[in-house]
């Protein structure tokens, strides 16, 4: 997973890591994150923090090496990338900005793409998407449409 980011990027993320590491002993340990989140504006119980250490700490010996940590900020990185493309996407059918799109934005999109839709189309992708039944997508139901998941159906 290293191998994702540049030598600049890991040299970043390596001072981040220093910085964490107040103790310098080359691990980050549950009060050095707990400090470091709540420095950030992140305030977490130790609870919380136990199960933060659980879901990183791979070799599971109580202490984040730095490896551990590059890990995390790949995930991390992907995720928001993720997010940011799915709503650079949303953004070309939501042409007006109203935080949905609506049938006839999605097939005149398709259309300019080259791929028309007929309406049995159409209605097949709302019907799919359309979770509260509302005759627009949401950008939730948008991502959970795209990343072919189940969003949770609302109750009227």
């Amino acid at each position: 997973m290293v191998e994702k980011f540049s030598e600049d990027e890991i040299e970043n993320y390596r001072k981040i890591f220093q910085s964490m590491d107040k103790d310098a002993s080359g691990n980050i340990s549950s009060k050095e994150l707990s400090f470091a989140l709540r420095k950030v504006g992140v305030s977490v119980n130790s609870e919380q923090i136990d199960d933060i250490m659980k879901d990183v700490d791979v070799d599971s010996d109580g202490n984040l090496q730095f490896e551990e940590f590059l890990q995390i900020a790949a995930k991390s990185t992907k995720d928001v990338d993720a997010e940011e493309e799915l709503k650079e996407i949303f953004m070309i059918f939501d042409r007006e900005n109203t935080g949905f799109i609506a049938p006839g934005q999605i097939k005149h999109v398709m259309k300019s793409l080259g791929q028309p839709m007929n309406d049995e189309e159409l209605y097949e992708i709302m019907g799919e998407g359309d979770r509260d039944q509302d005759g627009l997508l949401s950008f939730e139901e948008f991502t959970a449409l795209m990343l072919a998941k189940e969003a949770p159906k609302q109750q009227t």
